[in-house]
């Protein structure tokens, strides 16, 4: 028993290894940023706890049978009710309206140069308005978590730095192949539709 739990804490550990990093998040962040545009990055984090709420997707009552159904979320060829229990219980899953984590990014969480970070408070930016700057790409993500041991889930929120409000939330799903990240699947917050 003792070496099943060994081995079972050593290959947890190895797959959360691999995006323990925010290598998806960059890749991510690189190949959906306007080469001519400044990026800016909300310093609070966004939940995990959103992540896999989006991810889930909401349950309803199906008239005809009286079954409770899962809507939206992720589609059934990335869905399973176990991996989706499992996942939750890693990262301390509760149903929460909250979606900011207590933790900040840092500019070093980041490859891409010219990244300015700015408090959520700060949104939008006024001085940024004022300077004519209304076009400024502004992020917000959650930190990459792992689905099914291959899949790295994490959500992203995008605006101009005119805009009213963050703009629409999305779970982003991607698999790393041959060394490198690929999306599989975008999913919209069923909240907003």
């Amino acid at each position: 028993m003792k070496t099943f739990f060994i081995f079972l804490v050593i290959i947890v550990a190895t797959g959360c290894a691999a995006i323990r990093s925010n290598d998806p998040v960059n890749y991510y962040l690189t190949n959906s940023v306007r080469q001519s545009n400044s990026v800016v990055i909300l310093k609070q984090i966004i939940s995990n706890k959103k992540t896999i709420d989006i991810f889930h997707g909401r349950q309803i009552i199906n008239p005809s049978t009286g079954n409770m159904e899962r809507y939206d979320g992720a589609p059934e060829t990335l869905y399973n009710q176990k991996d989706f229990d499992e996942m939750a219980y890693n990262y301390g899953y509760i149903k929460t309206d909250s979606i900011w984590e207590d933790k900040e990014w840092d500019a070093k969480d980041f490859n891409l140069t010219g990244i300015s970070l700015i408090n959520k408070s700060n949104f939008p930016d006024v001085n940024m308005i004022k300077a004519g700057n209304v076009t400024t790409d502004v992020y917000s993500f959650s930190k990459p978590i792992l689905y099914q041991k291959k899949y790295c889930i994490f959500t992203v929120a995008k605006s101009i730095s005119a805009g009213l409000y963050l703009g629409t939330f999305k779970v982003i799903v991607m698999e790393r192949k041959k060394g490198k990240w690929n999306i599989v699947h975008e999913i919209d917050d069923y909240n907003m539709n």
